[in-house]
């Protein structure tokens, strides 16, 4: 293989909370400035859109409800306009894309995944993967995964 030179970005960043919209575009921001300086792989954190939801571990569960609503109706599906936005991205920008995301899904009322996509450099979804395990308070937030996305 020789000296191949691999350049990834960490977007250690925080999103605009329970802002999908807002934290998509913060994202093609991050996706472009790390594609001008050498990026050619660019991951954000886990449950970037719309936001971590912390609050499940600071408050009892009958104190949480209102949290959870509000945490519903900003998670995203995995064919709306904020994936959407970041596909074009890394296609625009010609760079390999990890994000984390709260998925919804039209099956469901309130059924949520902790999910992530791999989105080549031509936009194309490579992987979408559903947690196979939430873990501690995150199993009051997000169904487990099914599987699906477990592919090499």
């Amino acid at each position: 293989m020789g000296n191949m030179k691999f350049w990834a970005a960490a977007a250690h960043i925080a999103p605009v909370y329970l802002d999908p919209g807002a934290s998509a575009e913060k994202a093609c921001s991050v996706i472009a400035e790390a594609a001008r300086n050498g990026a050619s792989l660019v991951v954000f954190s886990e449950s970037f859109l719309p936001g971590f939801p912390v609050w499940a571990a600071l408050y009892p569960p009958i104190q949480s409800h209102e949290h959870f609503k509000r945490f519903l109706t900003a998670s995203v599906y995995i064919d709306g306009p904020e994936i959407e936005r970041v596909r074009k991205a890394a296609s625009d920008n010609g760079v390999f894309v990890s994000i984390g995301f709260s998925e919804r899904n039209s099956a469901s009322v309130g059924g949520l995944w902790n999910s992530n996509v791999l989105i080549s450099d031509t936009g194309q979804i490579l992987i979408h993967h559903r947690k196979l395990v939430a873990t501690f308070f995150e199993k009051l937030v997000w169904d487990p995964g099914d599987g699906a996305g477990l592919v090499v």
